[in-house]
């Protein structure tokens, strides 16, 4: 079924795959040393390992962590990475490569707490630190004892969109509460079995999804802008033959649970991360483009992604900053103070990032190339792409209306097509150069 519902959207799906940001430059060369071993190991893109890996710092940061804007604006440390790629492209074997190294800290955590529960009448139970599935009332449990946050994983992210109910507008608790997790929102529960408030919560997510299922959420209904606060990304299928997978890695790859606890550690007091001097400036240029940007679109969708970019430009700017400073401090005999300031270096990554997932979902959405500009995204994208993808029935490879059916081209209304959609939509068609 994904199959065929992709099929409407391959144009569009091999359009997003092919805008890519490279990786030489674009972040710290020991970064992109760490993220390559990974990748080359498995035989996977780069951006398999390393959305999961930016999410897993995200989560280390936690609750503790958060970047000062202004006076009156500061962003959490909580991100949303999806990743849409077909079956068959090596998804579980990427995510494991983030999920190992998390268990293994989680592993060791839950040695200490037993070695703790020997010594006294603590009846607390054990630190978790990731999930991959669970009910809210779960979730909340999980989280009220570790400090708020958690990471989620998901080989398939649509088991969690399964548990929101989210073609089921007459349920959207769960829903609601997806929101607000993704705002640093306090998360209260009080039901018979329990009762509960956590103040400050960060539940972080990274997994995979089919490309269709993405088509059909970006292209669908999104009033309460759940598609905003997700990150999605097309990355091109990857394949290598056994001999030219790097396996075992290069002896000098960083170890990622060092990394990742060194994020960990730093963060079990609060840090208020900053933006100052060249930075702050880097930040509010690129601020500055995206309310530009907003104020020339009428599209509702568009806007809203373009809202929450500016906050996320924030976030990523802050998890890249620590990410960096643990690599640093993990790679080097004498670790360097741990510096609250983000780097410009940091903002510039996390610029790039932001405008490469904004293409990517301006893509997904029906506009060429990603530019929200273009005078030719269609007013009904689905019925006008397979309008385009039809083939010419007398063979001479011009597509003529007389090939076309009028129910292609309008929305039945009762059990008519009116003929008043029908020619607002074959003028759409002839703007973009149709016969």
């Amino acid at each position: 079924m994904a199959a065929s519902k992709l099929s409407k959207n391959a144009h569009l799906l091999e359009m997003a795959q092919s805008s890519r940001i490279s990786f030489d430059g674009f972040v710290s060369e020991r970064m992109t040393k760490l993220i390559g071993a990974h990748a080359d190991a498995v035989g996977v893109p780069i951006e398999f390992i390393f959305w999961p890996l930016l999410t897993a710092v995200a989560s280390f940061i936690g609750t503790n962590g958060h970047i000062r804007i202004n006076s009156e604006w500061i962003e959490p440390s909580i991100m949303w990475f999806v990743i849409a790629a077909k079956k068959g492209e090596k998804k579980t074997a990427a995510l494991r490569r983030i999920r190992k190294p998390v268990e293994a800290i989680e592993h060791d955590l839950i040695g200490e707490w037993e070695s703790a529960q020997r010594s006294n009448d603590d009846k607390s139970v054990p630190p978790q630190l990731i999930v991959d599935h669970f009910s809210f009332e779960e979730l909340h449990s999980i989280m009220l004892r570790n400090n708020g946050q958690i990471l989620g994983c998901f080989d398939e992210m649509s088991t969690l969109y399964g548990q929101l109910d989210l073609y089921k507008p007459a349920s959207t608790m769960d829903r609601k509460t997806l929101l607000t997790l993704n705002g640093d929102g306090a998360w209260a529960r009080n039901i018979k079995s329990y009762t509960g408030r956590i103040s400050n919560t960060a539940f972080n997510i990274t997994g995979f999804i089919q490309p269709a299922f993405v088509f059909d959420m970006l292209n669908g209904d999104d009033a309460d802008g759940l598609n905003d606060r997700q990150m999605f990304d097309f990355p091109p299928e990857r394949e290598l033959l056994l001999n030219e997978l790097v396996v075992p890695m290069p002896v000098d790859t960083l170890d990622l649970k060092s990394i990742l606890n060194a994020v960990r550690l730093v963060h079990l007091s609060a840090k208020m991360y900053t933006l100052e001097g060249e930075a702050y400036e880097l930040f509010r240029q690129s601020h500055d483009e995206l309310v530009q940007e907003k104020q020339k679109t009428k599209d509702e969708n568009v806007q809203g992604i373009l809202s929450k970019a500016r906050g996320y430009l924030a976030r990523i700017a802050m998890i890249v900053h620590c990410l960096d400073q643990a690599i640093v401090n993990t790679d080097s005999d004498e670790c360097p103070p741990w510096s609250t300031n983000v780097s410009p270096k940091s903002v510039e990554t996390a610029i790039c990032i932001i405008k490469h997932f904004n293409c990517q979902k301006f893509i997904a959405l029906g506009f060429p190339d990603g530019d929200i500009a273009s005078p030719t995204k269609p007013a009904v994208s689905n019925r006008l792409a397979r309008l385009l993808s039809m083939d010419s029935k007398n063979g001479d490879g011009i597509l003529h209306l007389s090939d076309v059916c009028q129910k292609h081209i309008s929305e039945k209304v009762g059990s008519s097509y009116p003929v008043s959609k029908a020619t607002e939509f074959v003028n759409t068609a002839a703007h973009l150069g149709g016969d």
